[in-house]
């Protein structure tokens, strides 16, 4: 990676932290929980392109833990948790 992708994924991981805390299991998030942190995300005032690329580095985190065993089962995002459209 990047230093800049690096820097990236981490900001992803601390806006999940500052959301849900750090003792918060993996387990017990669903998509209800990933629907509020996109709507404090839109309340920052981000633009269609940040926030898409905020989303995609923490699902793509969350995966990655998935794909290395550190998660039994995958995180359900739903569509509270999508991109904005192309169209947006």
């Amino acid at each position: 990676l990047t230093r800049r992708s690096w820097e990236d994924y981490r900001a992803g991981c601390e806006r999940v932290i500052e959301k849900f805390g750090k003792l918060r299991l993996v387990a017990d998030l669903d998509p209800d929980d990933f629907g509020e942190l996109r709507q404090a995300m839109v309340g920052k005032g981000w633009g269609a392109v940040t926030l898409g690329n905020v989303i995609q580095h923490i699902r793509v985190v969350f995966k990655l833990a998935f794909d290395n065993g550190l998660n039994d089962r995958p995180v359900r995002f739903a569509q509270s948790f999508a991109r904005p459209s192309r169209e947006t």
